[in-house]
């Protein structure tokens, strides 16, 4: 036997340094693949059919729980009246005026607070008498507890007793019953105003249908006749005093007519329309005169002082002048093209002169023009002086004769307002009469308060389908912070939106149980809630050859298929068998799928688990040679192939001597020529490689083999875990010819009943 130095590395498959695998070009940082992002809604959608039995259990049970408490739940009817109440005044009679004193909202307003008063509601509970209805006297638990005599007692050493007077009937002294009828009836009133109008609807709850018609309807009642009463008092109470009030100003209206009349004969004066005498009616227009004289100079003046300032051209005469307005638009054209004749010609030329004529001569007459509203602005402004000095002499001349006009008008206004105030008066005292007997009021009521025929709350029809609606919410949310809590595998569903899957294949739970407590996963802990199974560990279990039937031995077959239709295609000599982390099946699978590729050619099972030695074959614990011993030259080939003694065409190599540098062995030129070696002595090669995560080593693995099988555990494996492991082979540029997804429940395995019926069989 050749000795490990003296092997032909060269024939070897080389395998990558450490460093390579770390930032060379096929390293995991240089071929790192993103991953397709899951959108939300379809992350919510995986949720919902991961979680669908719990959703809809939790939502069966939630809307069963709420349809039993609306439906137990005491019903309540809420009437409503509404009323419209217009602003004071707008009665048939009234004595006081429309829209005066608060803004139509806030008499609304202060209206609907008059509505919820305190007197308002005593009123309406006597006039009711709901102290004595049983329905408001109805005690609550914490009601009658209050009222025990043992907490009445206690209350009573604390001092903190209630007294209630009895018998007593007003509005500051309330019985016991009533306080407690008071209670309950502010308790269930509502009253709203409504936006944008001057309705207010009063509504009120109880059990009772009746009561709750009766209640608005009395409150209404109440309002209106305390309204009426209040308005009738301050009607009369008007009406008294202005009638002591006319006889006073009767007599001083007498006596103003009569001093106005003499004054009037004394002076000669008469009227004109009863209202204005003739020295009033040239005295305005004298003062009409004058002030449009003094407009006129004023406006003069400030166009004398723009002239004198050599400013014409800014005054309206001159910028409004027809003329002006013609030459300065002819001169602006004459200017363009005096411009674009100085471009093309030059200053000199004869075109350039006579364009320097023609503007020239325009100037000329415009400066004419100013000239000439400079003279028509002096003119016009001392005609306007001497108007203004005229008038202003001639209103002098009225001067005397209008003080003789001034206690004139103070004593026809004296007259005037005497008679006006007589009239208003006798009016007002007539008016409040009418008022009075009339009995009209500013409040109209629209709607009556009607007993109801089915309940306002609860609305079976609206708010069962709101707890359908609400049952369904919580579920769903329910069942999708479960699932963001749980996540391991548990279906197929659960990997077939994983990167790299060529081939899946679900492997029942094979595995002799005990009854212990079920886990799930959260990251990478175990969490174990309720009762159920947990699989007894007794050592490999060959189901190939002990249940060659059984549905997870078809399952391997279904794997073994795929496997061997890329062998067809690709040549495929090496596969590695591997999964994410411990206790996930891995070995129990690639033994048994080495059992079934040895029925299709020579197959060796190489157990590349260093780090545990032994073998994983057996229940007790036996020392073979194996890949350590071999790569230490403690071994030679032919001592660390065992033939398995299941299968002719099956040999195993173990994994040999535990070691604890395992990662250093598998990157040696020892390690590269055994794998050589059995490529070339077997047809298949299976490798039973560490978990991928944890330990460098099946990475190592990875790039000595043509292909590879992911393994993961239904339950255990996390979604994460598994993408890495994927990815991290894709990365590596192992192909993933195939994932088997082992321990699936019964219930989740698809043919279970076709299997069922065949052991019935």
């Amino acid at each position: 036997m050749r000795s490990v130095n003296e092997m032909n590395v060269n024939e070897a498959k080389q395998l990558p340094s450490a460093s390579e695998l770390t930032y060379g070009p096929g390293s995991v940082m240089a071929r790192q693949q993103a991953l397709p992002e899951r959108s939300e809604v379809r992350y919510f959608v995986e949720a919902f059919r991961r979680q669908k039995r719990f959703i809809v259990v939790v939502a069966g049970l939630c809307f069963v729980v709420i349809a039993g408490a609306l439906l137990l739940v005491t019903p309540v009817y809420e009437s409503t009246a509404r009323v419209v109440i217009d602003p004071p005044g707008s009665e048939a009679f009234s004595l006081q005026a429309v829209n005066q004193g608060l803004s139509e909202p806030d008499y609304v307003e202060t209206q609907a607070h008059v509505l919820r008063s305190e007197g308002l509601a005593i009123d309406t509970v006597r006039a009711l008498k709901l102290d004595t209805n049983p329905v408001v006297m109805k005690k609550g638990f914490v009601a009658s507890l209050k009222s025990s005599r043992l907490v009445q007692s206690v209350l009573g050493a604390l001092g903190r007793s209630k007294h209630h007077a009895e018998h007593v009937q007003d509005d500051t002294h309330l019985s016991e019953s009533e306080v407690a009828a008071l209670d309950y009836f502010q308790n269930h009133l509502t009253i709203s105003p409504v936006k944008n109008s001057r309705v207010i609807e009063v509504s009120f709850k109880s059990p009772d249908p009746e009561l709750s018609a009766s209640v608005p309807n009395t409150l209404v009642n109440q309002y209106i006749v305390e309204n009426y009463a209040k308005r009738y008092d301050a009607v009369m109470k008007s009406s008294e005093w202005l009638s002591r009030q006319l006889d006073d100003i009767r007599a001083k209206a007498v006596a103003a007519n009569e001093a106005l009349a003499s004054y009037q004969r004394e002076y000669g004066i008469a009227e004109v329309d009863d209202r204005q005498n003739n020295l009033s009616e040239r005295e305005s227009e004298l003062i009409r005169q004058y002030t449009q004289a003094q407009a006129d100079r004023i406006q003069y003046e400030s166009y004398m002082i723009r002239v004198r300032q050599g400013d014409v051209a800014s005054v309206p005469q001159f910028r409004n002048n027809i003329v002006v307005l013609q030459t300065t638009q002819k001169l602006g054209e004459l200017q363009g093209q005096l411009s674009q004749a100085q471009v093309s010609y030059g200053d000199n030329h004869p075109v350039v002169t006579r364009l320097n004529n023609e503007i020239a001569e325009l100037r000329r007459q415009l400066k004419s023009q100013e000239q000439g509203t400079a003279n028509e602005i002096r003119a016009s402004f001392a005609a306007a002086n001497a108007r203004e000095h005229q008038l202003s002499e001639e209103m002098k001349s009225t001067t005397l004769q209008m003080s003789q006009m001034s206690r004139y008008a103070i004593l026809k206004r004296e007259a005037q307002a005497n008679h006006d105030l007589y009239d208003a008066l006798y009016a007002r005292v007539k008016e409040a009469g009418i008022s009075a007997a009339s009995k009209s009021s500013n409040i109209t009521v629209v709607d009556k308060a009607r007993a109801l025929d089915h309940p306002t709350w609860p609305r079976l029809s609206l708010m069962l389908p709101i707890a359908f609606l609400v049952s369904w919410i919580g579920a769903v949310s329910a069942g999708v912070a479960r699932d963001s809590i749980d996540h391991s595998i548990r279906s197929a569903d659960d990997v077939s939106l994983l990167p790299g899957t060529q081939s899946l294949v679900l492997v029942p739970d094979f595995q002799q149980k005990k009854q212990t407590l079920p886990s799930f996963a959260v990251g990478k802990c175990r969490l174990r809630v309720g009762g159920g199974p947990e699989p007894i560990r007794t050592g490999l279990n060959k189901f190939m050859l002990a249940r060659q039937d059984s549905p997870e031995a078809e399952s391997l077959r279904s794997l073994l298929s795929t496997v061997l239709l890329a062998h067809r295609q690709m040549n495929l000599k090496a596969l590695l068998v591997t999964s994410p982390f411990p206790q996930e099946g891995k070995t129990t699978l690639a033994y048994n799928f080495a059992l079934a590729l040895a029925a299709r050619g020579r197959t060796c099972f190489l157990n590349a688990d260093l780090r545990k030695g032994g073998s994983p074959l057996e229940s007790g614990r036996r020392d073979y040679p194996g890949i350590s011993d071999f790569c230490k030259g403690g071994a030679s080939l032919e001592e660390i192939e065992i033939p398995s003694g299941e299968r002719k065409d099956l040999a195993v190599v173990h994994a040999g001597t535990c070691v604890e540098n395992a990662s250093h062995i598998l990157m040696s030129d020892a390690f590269q020529y055994l794998m050589t070696n059995l490529r070339d002595r077997y047809d298949f090669v299976v490798v039973d490689s560490p978990p991928i995560l944890p330990f460098a080593d099946t990475r190592f693995l990875a790039v000595l083999c043509d292909g590879a099988v992911l393994i993961a555990r239904a339950g255990v494996t996390d979604r994460k875990s598994f993408e890495q492991s994927a990815e991290l082979l894709a990365q590596l540029a192992v192909p993933v010819l195939g994932i088997a997804l082992n321990g699936v429940p019964s219930k989740e395995y698809p043919y279970r009943g076709y299997y069922a019926g065949a052991e019935a069989r």
